[in-house]
């Protein structure tokens, strides 16, 4: 006789038989931005949050006042597409795991900027692609 499922595991509530949320880690939504971002051709900026946890575990107070003054509240990934060959149309685009919020300074910069907030890999690729298209566009039809 096989052992019982556990609930973490299971797909369907027993009681319910209503498909629960699957849940993605945020750094796994980060890794396929970063293959999709790649694979398309698009730059991306981005501080990884390995650098982020050495910032805050081992970088003098000084150094840690000057980076969080310099780029604290940024997205997860600012994206860049040449535009005419005089400017870059770029892309803010945060990743969140379902149920994250943006904290403090993300929130005030994410309404001046615009940013874009992806909470599945399906979110992630649509995303991306109208920013790819947007940018095709600009550059004129024959980009399209």
């Amino acid at each position: 006789m096989s052992k019982p499922i556990p609930k973490s595991k299971q797909l369907y509530s027993r009681n319910t038989r209503q498909a629960q949320e699957i849940k993605i880690p945020e750094s796994k939504l980060q890794k396929l931005a970063d293959d999709y971002l790649e694979w398309n051709g698009v730059e991306n900026i981005r501080i990884p949050d390995f650098v982020w946890r050495w910032i805050a575990r081992k970088a003098p107070e000084g150094v840690k006042i000057a980076l969080r003054k310099a780029l604290g509240g940024i997205p997860d990934n600012t994206c860049l597409i040449p535009i005419n060959g005089l400017y870059s149309l770029c892309l803010s685009l945060e990743l969140k795991a379902k149920k994250g919020v943006l904290h403090g300074k993300q929130k005030n910069k994410a309404k001046k900027l615009s940013w874009q907030i992806a909470r599945s890999p399906e979110e992630i690729m649509r995303i991306i692609d109208k920013f790819i298209f947007d940018a095709a566009k600009m550059n004129g039809p024959d980009e399209l």
